[in-house]
C-alpha cells in the first residue's frame, strides 16, 4: 500500500507541474480511447454475432435468388463501411491533437520562464527549472497519449480493410452466381 501511495503522490506532483493544459489532455485522452474501444467493440460484435456468415453461405451455395442476395450484400456494405470509415477518420483527426496541445504547453512553459526571468524576483535557475519542467511534461503527456492510440488506430484500419475485402469478395461471388 505504501508503494501505491508513493506513486500517487509522485503522480500528483508531476500532474501539477504540467500546468493548465494537463486537464484538456486528460479529457482528450479519455475521449480518444473511448472512441477507439467503442469501434473495437463494434467490430467484435460483428465477428461474434456471425452476422455475415449466413449471407456468405447462401451466396456460395448458389441460392436461386442471387439478385436479392446481391442487394442485401450491397445494403449491408452501405450500412457498415461508411460508419467505420467516418469514425476512423474522426479518430485520426483526434489523435493529432494531443501532440499539438503538448507543443502548446511547451510554448506556454517557455513563455512563463522568460516572463519570470524578466521580473528578476527569484533566482533564475529556479525559474528556468519550473518553466522548462512544465514545458517538457505537457509535451511528454501529448506523446504518451498519441503514440499508443496510433497503434490502436492502425489495428482498427486493418479490421476495417478486412471487412471491406469481405464485402468485395461477397459481391464478386454474387456477380459470378448471377452470371452463371
Amino acid at each position: 500500500m505504501d508503494l501505491m501511495s508513493t506513486f500517487m503522490a509522485d503522480f500528483y506532483v508531476l500532474w501539477q507541474s504540467g500546468g493548465i493544459l494537463m486537464w484538456p489532455l486528460l479529457l482528450l485522452a479519455v475521449f480518444i480511447y473511448l472512441n477507439i474501444f467503442e469501434l473495437f467493440s463494434r467490430f467484435s460484435q460483428i465477428e461474434l454475432e456471425g452476422l455475415f456468415e449466413p449471407l456468405k453461405k447462401e451466396v456460395l451455395a448458389g441460392n436461386p435468388n442471387t439478385t436479392s442476395m446481391r442487394e442485401r450484400v450491397s445494403m449491408l456494405k452501405t450500412e457498415y463501411l461508411p460508419y467505420f470509415r467516418q469514425r476512423i477518420h474522426f479518430i485520426t483527426i483526434l489523435v493529432g491533437v494531443p501532440p499539438l496541445l503538448g507543443l502548446l504547453g511547451t510554448v506556454m512553459g517557455m513563455l512563463t520562464t522568460f516572463n519570470l526571468m524578466n521580473r528578476g524576483d527569484i533566482r533564475k535557475v529556479d525559474l528556468m527549472a519550473g518553466g522548462i519542467s512544465e514545458a517538457l511534461i505537457t509535451t511528454q503527456m501529448g506523446l504518451i497519449i498519441a503514440v499508443p492510440s496510433l497503434f490502436l488506430l492502425m489495428m482498427l484500419r486493418v479490421r476495417r480493410d478486412r471487412l471491406s475485402q469481405f464485402f468485395e469478395k461477397l459481391e464478386n461471388d454474387c456477380f459470378r452466381e448471377i452470371a452463371s
